[in-house]
């Protein structure tokens, strides 16, 4: 799940060690974003603690009595929704792994759970589903990206492997929320506190796979509530913690419970949405930030207003970089976005 209340500081994004080319300098004056604390100031979670789980005695949330329990090493057959569904449905972030001393993040890892269940579900075809890991083995070589010393890399490769053949088991996709979260959190401040992913950071990683391949499209969603992500495919939700009961209407930024949101417009833009932003470390909402910089207040017209920082998946096959990006790429453009959110000249939108 991502970060706590308490700690919410979201770092401006974390800007890569090596530089194809200059990049511009901002318009704005140096001390006007020295002072900030985050680019977003909301949507990274909360941890939780895991109820009646002790730390290396966690077991994933178990299926459904009505269903045939299926052993965590046998491998799912993907070709049918169903098979995919269960596997998307039943995979807890709450697992042997997440819960191991030397890893422990099964509280804030929800962001990377999500991300692997939308790959899940979305592998709708073998061919898909290859696309689908082969997009997150490259991601997971980009720079920056620094998974679990602890985790084996034979079972990452088994478990991206296993994917690659529309097969994977519920131990292989436990495997893959680490790898994810792990792409994820090259989105924040190398010196950030890992804490979780907030919907910039998510955006970055669902932008990252999509631009390298990965099959997803407006379909596709993952939705912020009671500080906890889901990824919602269709009419399937997935939900990796069983000790968060999510609101279907959560969804919807007209909906008291929505925090913020990653949305995959139909022009295959990746959106993060949130419903507040910090500024010189406070969290303001849309009538606050007008306030602040002496803008016309909204309209009370019962909308929901916040921001929305855009990002055009790129594909990095197609750049000079190696693992690098090309110029304009995902941390990049976030960067851009948040400069202007901090410096007034993005001024808060209606969400829908």
């Amino acid at each position: 799940m991502p970060p706590p209340v308490s700690s919410t500081r979201v770092g401006p994004i974390a800007t890569p060690r090596v530089e194809r080319s200059p990049e511009p300098k901002p318009t704005v004056a140096v001390d006007q974003v020295k002072g900030t604390q985050g680019w977003l100031a909301t949507g990274a979670a909360k941890p939780r603690p895991q109820a009646g789980v002790a730390a290396g005695q966690s077991t994933p949330a178990l299926a459904p009595a009505t269903q045939k329990e299926i052993a965590p090493d046998e491998q799912r057959d993907l070709s049918t929704f169903e098979g995919r569904r269960r596997l998307a449905t039943e995979a807890s972030q709450v697992n042997e792994i997440s819960a191991d001393p030397k890893i422990d993040n099964a509280d804030r890892i929800c962001a990377g759970a999500a991300a692997v269940n939308a790959l899940i579900l979305n592998s709708t075809s073998p061919e898909a589903a290859k696309a689908n890991a082969q997009a997150l083995r490259s991601a997971m070589g980009a720079a920056d990206v620094k998974l679990p010393p602890s985790l084996d890399t034979k079972a990452i490769d088994t478990a991206l492997t296993h994917l690659e053949n529309n097969a994977p088991s519920m131990n292989d996709v436990f495997v893959l929320q680490q790898v994810a979260y792990g792409v994820g959190r090259r989105f924040a401040e190398p010196k950030e506190k890992d804490d979780g992913l907030n919907p910039a950071q998510l955006a970055g990683l669902v932008a990252d796979l999509k631009g390298r391949g990965a099959n997803f499209d407006s379909n596709t969603q993952f939705s912020l509530s009671k500080q906890h992500w889901v990824a919602h495919v269709g009419s399937t939700t997935a939900n990796s913690d069983a000790n968060v009961s999510i609101d279907a209407g959560a969804k919807l930024p007209s909906n008291k419970a929505w925090s913020g949101d990653v949305v995959l417009r139909p022009d295959g833009v990746v959106e993060a949405r949130t419903r507040t932003v910090r500024v010189d470390g406070k969290d303001l909402n849309a009538a606050e930030y007008a306030a602040h910089f002496k803008l016309p207040q909204p309209k009370k017209d019962g909308l929901t207003r916040g921001w929305a920082f855009p990002i055009t998946p790129v594909n990095p096959n197609k750049s000079t970089g190696g693992a690098f990006l090309s110029l304009g790429d995902h941390p990049k453009q976030l960067r851009s976005g948040w400069v202007d959110a901090v410096t007034g000249s993005a001024p808060p939108v209606v969400l829908k």
